[in-house]
């Protein structure tokens, strides 16, 4: 009795010895032994600064945080050449003219933070160092969001495509309007907006990009302009909401 525990103390160390000498558990035994340290492995990956580069990441840029307002923040540290911002994803890009503007503009914000149209909005460096391709989304056709912090401007106005042509037609040949219909919880109505060519579609962003447009006395939205990464506007049925203006022979539809 005196030897029994001690001899079968033995042979569980033998059992389980035998058992990590097996070739097919041999490569894990550190893993069973110390999963911590994959954890912390793959969290210090996770974690790793991005290298510097002249596009700036935002993040939590909501409906109230504007063109204007991104435009007024990085141009106080250079040139910038490009912003995109991803409604859908409260995320917007910020292309400056060099990595030093974009450090500069980082280094005034050491937090990684910084209030934006009452809003607090995260910066860091873009994991690009440019946008090319869908990322600059510079195409013919524009998204526009349509918004009034004051109210729901889906509650009070019928945008239709008609009411979008007399805005954006002065700015260069529109081929197609799309009004979105679909239900949304934020504060905004969206239309897709197809030019003859990219240069009257930037013509319209620069000029129309932040403006009010008052329709009556009172009752107005703000445009929010970006670039859609759609290469065509497709109406098989038309209607108030949905129209082809012109085509490339300049024909109305």
């Amino acid at each position: 009795i005196i030897f029994s525990i001690p001899l079968s103390l033995f042979a569980l160390f033998f059992f389980l010895f035998s058992l990590l000498s097996l070739p097919a558990l041999r490569s894990h035994r550190l893993s069973f032994a110390f999963p911590h340290i994959h954890v912390l492995s793959r969290l210090m990956a996770q974690s790793a600064p991005e290298d510097p580069s002249r596009v700036l990441h935002l993040r939590n840029v909501t409906a109230e945080v504007t063109h204007a307002a991104i435009q007024g923040l990085a141009q106080q540290f250079g040139q910038v050449e490009n912003i995109v911002i991803l409604r859908d994803k409260k995320q917007a890009l910020i292309q400056m003219d060099s990595v030093a503007s974009a450090s500069a503009l980082l280094a005034a914000y050491p937090a990684g933070h910084v209030e934006l149209c009452g809003r607090r909005v995260y910066l860091k460096y873009s994991r690009h160092q440019e946008l090319t391709g869908k990322a600059s989304n510079q195409g013919s056709i524009l998204l526009v969001s349509m918004a009034n912090n004051d109210y729901d401007i889906r509650a009070v106005l019928d945008i239709s495509a008609d009411l979008l042509h007399q805005v954006f037609s002065p700015y260069g040949m529109v081929y197609k309007i799309v009004v979105i219909q679909k239900q949304s919880t934020e504060n905004r109505q969206q239309a897709l907006i197809q030019f003859n060519s990219h240069d009257s579609a930037a013509h319209a962003r620069n000029s129309l990009q932040g403006q009010h447009v008052y329709i009556g006395a009172t009752v107005y939205f703000t445009l929010d302009i970006q670039y859609s990464t759609l290469e065509d506007l497709s109406i098989k049925s038309p209607s108030r909401y949905a129209k082809v203006f012109a085509g490339p022979a300049g024909v109305g539809g």
